[in-house]
C-alpha cells in the first residue's frame, strides 16, 4: 500500500483556535465535515499516512457535525452517526413521500 507524505509538517494556522475533539462535560465539540479530515490530519502531525491517521481518527470520540448531534468515531466503526430517532414513512410528505419523525433524537454512542 503506498503511503502519502505532506511535502512540509502541517501545522495549524496561526491564531487560528482548534477545537478540542474531546467533550467538556455535557458539550460536543461543533465540526463541519470538511473540517473533520483536516482536524484529524492535524492531530496526526507530519507523519500522516493511512495508518497513523487512522490511529488518530480512533480517538476522536465525541463530537458534533451537521446534520448529526451526536458522532463519534472508534475502532470497528464506519460511519460517525450516533443520532437515532424513529421515523416512519408518509405518502403526503413532498411529491413522493418522505419521513416523519416520530420520537426525539437520541445519543446512541456504544
Amino acid at each position: 500500500m503506498q503511503e502519502w507524505r505532506t511535502q512540509a509538517p502541517i501545522q495549524p494556522a496561526p491564531n487560528r483556535p482548534r477545537p478540542s475533539l474531546r467533550r467538556p462535560s455535557s458539550r460536543r465539540p461543533r465540526l463541519g465535515t470538511h473540517c473533520l479530515f483536516e482536524e484529524i490530519a492535524l492531530a496526526t502531525g507530519v507523519e500522516l499516512t493511512n495508518e497513523t491517521f487512522g490511529a488518530t481518527a480512533i480517538t476522536f470520540d465525541e463530537f458534533v457535525i451537521p446534520g448529526q448531534p451526536f458522532a463519534s468515531l472508534g475502532p470497528d466503526k464506519f460511519d460517525t452517526n450516533d443520532s437515532f430517532a424513529l421515523v416512519a414513512f408518509n405518502p403526503d410528505v413532498g411529491a413522493d413521500g418522505g419521513l416523519d419523525q416520530l420520537t426525539e433524537i437520541r445519543d446512541i454512542t456504544g
